[in-house]
Formats: structure tokens, C-alpha cells, sequence
């Protein structure tokens, strides 16, 4: 997975699925991983149905066999989030982002660049909801953990200002604001990830969009 060969990867990890199943561990810690490995490996190869189906089933299998407050939940939170959002649901997607929130808040008051993560996640799903308004305050927070954590240079602390840009533009707030930070993000993250890239072509396309 790391090596970027997914087609592996998604036969290693089913193979340790199966392998549980024959020994009696389907509803282990090692499957709740398995499971929630092979959907960010199915998200990887853009194969979201499934992948919500296993993210779905490892967050049962870990709140069974851990709890519904263990630390370890965010991370699988954030991935059914995700497959949610790729999915086309931003919907249950804000929700699990936001348990991810809770979570992460309670150990990590001060927040940082997980907290930052989760935080843009919620305010993308909900500006793609027509929540702008709502989107703004997380995606503030997600600007400022970000520019503390990387620098306000870096690629993630633009991205972050650019979905405010979006969600400052679509709830009429500053307009001449939301027209900066949305020039700045398709301008930089252009530069810096190439034209290419989801997320500079994103910032481009909100940009011309206004």
C-alpha cells in the first residue's frame, strides 16, 4: 500500500480477512484494521461503494471490540468520513467528522494537525451540503492549526484557505476576502502541486466559477 500498488495490497488484505474468518476472527481488532485498511486501498483504486460498505464495518467491529470513546476511533472515523464524502454523502460524512472532532478535542484540546484534517473535512462536507455559513467556522480553525503546524506557505494551509475562500464567498461574507483567499489557493497550489492536482484544480474551478 505504501509503495502505491494498490491491486496488491487489496489481495494481501483480503487474504488476512479471509484467514481471520477460517480462524473464528471476524469481529477482532485485526479485522476491524483489515477492513478498514482494505477500504482506504478501495478508495485508492476509486472503488467508493465498496469501500463504504468495509469503512462501515470496521467502525462497528472497533467500537465491539474496543469502545465508542477509544482514541484509535478518530482515524477510523475519518476514513468512513471520507469514503462517505467520495461516495457522494456529505451528509453522514459531516457526522462521522465531527465524532472524529470530539474525539480528537478531548485528548488534544489545543488541537493540531489532525484536529486541522478533520476540521476542513467537516467544513468540505458542509459547504458541499450549501452549509456555508456552518462550513466557515471549522474551516477557520482548519486555517489557523494549519498555518501554526506547517507554515502559512504550505500546500495544506492554502487549501484550507481557499474552501474559506468558497465558504466565506457562498455565504456573502467579505466578498472581497473570499475573492483573495480563493485567487491565492488556485494561484499557489498550482505552482505548488501542478496543474493536475484534485485540489488545485478544485481551487481553479470555485475561483472561475465566481
Amino acid at each position: 500500500y505504501q509503495q502505491g500498488d494498490f491491486a496488491r495490497a487489496e489481495t494481501a488484505f483480503r487474504d488476512l480477512l479471509g484467514r481471520l474468518v477460517r480462524d473464528g476472527q471476524q469481529e477482532s481488532y485485526y479485522a476491524a484494521v483489515g477492513h478498514h485498511q482494505l477500504a482506504k486501498c478501495l478508495n485508492r483504486m476509486r472503488d467508493h461503494e465498496v469501500a463504504l460498505e468495509l469503512a462501515s464495518k470496521a467502525v462497528d467491529i472497533f467500537e465491539k471490540v474496543r469502545s465508542s470513546t477509544h482514541p484509535k476511533l478518530e482515524e477510523f472515523l475519518n476514513v468512513l468520513g471520507m469514503t462517505e464524502s467520495l461516495a457522494g454523502r456529505p451528509a453522514p460524512a459531516a457526522v462521522h467528522y465531527q465524532r472524529a472532532i470530539t474525539l480528537r478535542d478531548a485528548r488534544v484540546p489545543e488541537g493540531d494537525d489532525r484536529t486541522a484534517e478533520f476540521e476542513c473535512e467537516l467544513g468540505r462536507a458542509l459547504f458541499d451540503l450549501g452549509q456555508p455559513a456552518d462550513a466557515m467556522p471549522h474551516l477557520q480553525r482548519a486555517v489557523a492549526l494549519r498555518a501554526r503546524h506547517f507554515g502559512e506557505e504550505e500546500y495544506r494551509t492554502i487549501e484550507a484557505e481557499g474552501l474559506l475562500g468558497e465558504a466565506m464567498a457562498g455565504a456573502g461574507v467579505d466578498p472581497e476576502r473570499a475573492q483573495e483567499l480563493m485567487s491565492r489557493a488556485a494561484e499557489r497550489l498550482t505552482a505548488i502541486l501542478g496543474a493536475d492536482d484534485e485540489r488545485a484544480q478544485r481551487a481553479s474551478k470555485a475561483l472561475t466559477a465566481r
